[in-house]
């Protein structure tokens, strides 16, 4: 007998066996009470992964890191937003200077291309 023919045994993945059967869970889910499957919240442990300033947002079966409201960016690096209007740093000999985000460990991501 396949006791995994009928629908309801397990949530996601059904293991016949002989005379019985198990339940198993997608990547990024874990067993609950042997059938069911419930979303494991990677973002709860160390953000994620996700290097400082990304936070870490949590979704069924997943996780992915975004910059914080202020920043945008892909990959190891968030830079500042800031409108061209709002932010001139000009050193005496005219040449202008970008903010910097620090991201662990010790690397640095440019604000954005430098006001004149």
């Amino acid at each position: 007998i396949n006791e995994c023919k009928y629908r309801g045994r397990c949530d996601q993945i059904c293991i016949n066996t002989l005379g019985s059967y198990y339940c198993r869970c997608w990547k990024g889910f874990q067993i609950f009470k042997n059938r069911y499957c419930v979303d494991i919240d990677e973002c709860r442990c160390n953000n994620g992964g996700c290097p400082f300033p990304y936070r870490c947002i949590n979704k069924p079966g997943s996780h992915y890191c975004e910059c914080p409201f202020g920043f945008t960016g892909k990959g190891n690096f968030c830079h500042l937003v800031v409108p061209e209007n709002k932010l001139n740093f000009t050193l005496p000999d005219k040449k202008s200077i970008l903010p910097r985000v620090t991201l662990p460990p010790g690397r640095a991501a440019p604000a954005s291309p430098p006001i004149k």
